[in-house]
């Protein structure tokens, strides 16, 4: 509670939800009602999964300037591949489109550009097209510490992934 109000009072015009998933947290959405009332935008950073649930709980979008979802490829399998073997690509899909059609918030996608998708992204760019989010932002994927496992297959030249955010825009526009 004292980070809310310290947050509610704060000169700060956008506070951003996110790290780790933060529709795990219960009162999620009471807090973006309160940030929202004291004259704050609040954007929700989330994987997506959970959006459908905690919307049936009743959590309201419309507490929300701007939700960003993480979606990782145009199919199931290369999502999964970038994501983990759990990762429900539907319902980020779904997720995606129950923001477009909410009057007022923005849809943010973003993805990991890695070794793992890049022969996806035409694919994505596509899945991009048609869901029409506000923002679609690519970042090149980025080691973080030795424990992070996994690097190799990941990795990317930097001048590759330039290469790829340039056709993916190009084909998403």
């Amino acid at each position: 509670p004292a980070i809310l109000r310290a947050l509610a009072a704060s000169s700060a015009r956008v506070v951003t939800l996110c790290g780790g998933e933060p529709l795990l947290i219960r009162k999620i959405g009471e807090y973006a009602a309160t940030l929202r009332r004291s004259g704050k935008s609040v954007v929700l950073n989330t994987n997506g999964e959970l959006l459908r649930r905690r919307l049936d709980q009743g959590l309201s979008l419309a507490d929300f300037a701007m939700v960003g979802i993480s979606v990782e490829g145009s199919t199931a399998a290369v999502h999964r591949a970038m994501r983990g073997e759990k990762a429900d690509f539907d319902e980020v899909i779904d997720a995606a489109r129950l923001v477009a059609k909410e009057p007022d918030v923005r849809l943010k996608l973003a993805t990991v550009v890695s070794a793992v998708n890049r022969d996806d992204l035409p694919g994505l760019a596509a899945t991009v097209r048609d869901l029409a989010p506000d923002v679609w932002r690519l970042y090149q994927y980025s080691s973080r510490g030795d424990q992070n496992y996994g690097q190799a297959r990941h990795w990317l030249p930097d001048e590759e992934f330039q290469r790829l955010a340039l056709r993916a825009a190009t084909l998403a526009a």
